[in-house]
């Protein structure tokens, strides 16, 4: 899992008993299909995806620091993970 600019383990991770989401479903969601291919494996529409996520998060008011392009590069290397 990639949290907070940082991998840990999922059973590590941890959110604020405080947290927006928790208490008001305050978030954003864009599911991400990855394939393999001879190539190796390949998001399917990433930037499409990241795009809408970056949309969805801007007019919520949500602060959401990185590129698509760096969404994609962190995406790829969970898939490599």
């Amino acid at each position: 899992m990639f949290q907070n600019g940082s991998w840990t383990k999922a059973s590590e991770a941890g959110i604020g008993v405080f947290s927006q989401t928790v208490h008001y479903g305050y978030g954003v969601f864009e599911g991400i299909r990855a394939y393999e291919t001879p190539y190796g494996p390949r998001m399917f529409k990433a930037r499409k995806h990241f795009e809408r996520l970056k949309q969805s998060a801007a007019s919520l008011n949500i602060c959401l620091d990185y590129s698509v392009e760096e969404l994609i590069e962190i995406s790829y290397k969970l898939l490599d993970k």
